[in-house]
């Protein structure tokens, strides 16, 4: 229950589990893209600073813009925070255009009309509708499941 873990420290939630235990350091918080090199390295590309406005909790590759470039659409946004704290509700869609390079300068917030996405985004998923058409599945949390279609 969050009453008796509230307040405690790591050690004294774990205790002797924590012996032999292997301790991980984040070295940036970043949202950011990792290109595989093709030879066994990754290359670490910050994205966009609106991306990095609130907590994202999911991304879909795919060619949002029709130029045959791979662009980035992300969601996210958490609610679950204190009075205090705030909410984290600054990006619940956003889409970084790509130049086909893997570099994402041109960032469009995706626009109201969506309204539905605006939320708690969990997941987002492209998939293909009738007609060849395009479409984002998305999980808004503690709502129904939503489908927008594009192009």
């Amino acid at each position: 229950m969050y009453g008796e873990m509230a307040g405690k420290t790591v050690e004294e939630i774990f205790g002797e589990k924590l012996n032999g235990a292997t301790f991980f350091k984040a070295s940036t918080l970043a949202s950011t893209l990792l290109l595989n090199d093709g030879k066994g390295h990754f290359i670490a590309t910050p994205l966009p600073a609106p991306f990095q406005w609130a907590p994202i909790f999911s991304f879909a590759v795919n060619d949002y813009n029709g130029d045959g470039k791979q662009d980035i659409m992300a969601g996210g946004n958490f609610f679950g925070t204190t009075p205090h704290e705030g909410r984290y509700n600054a990006i619940s869609l956003a889409t970084a255009l790509g130049n086909g390079l893997c570099k994402f300068s041109t960032l469009m917030l995706v626009p109201v009309s969506l309204s539905k996405a605006n939320g708690e985004v969990r997941s987002i998923s492209t998939i293909k509708l009738a007609g060849n058409k395009k479409g984002l599945l998305m999980a808004i949390n503690n709502d129904s499941l939503q489908l927008f279609g594009y192009r």
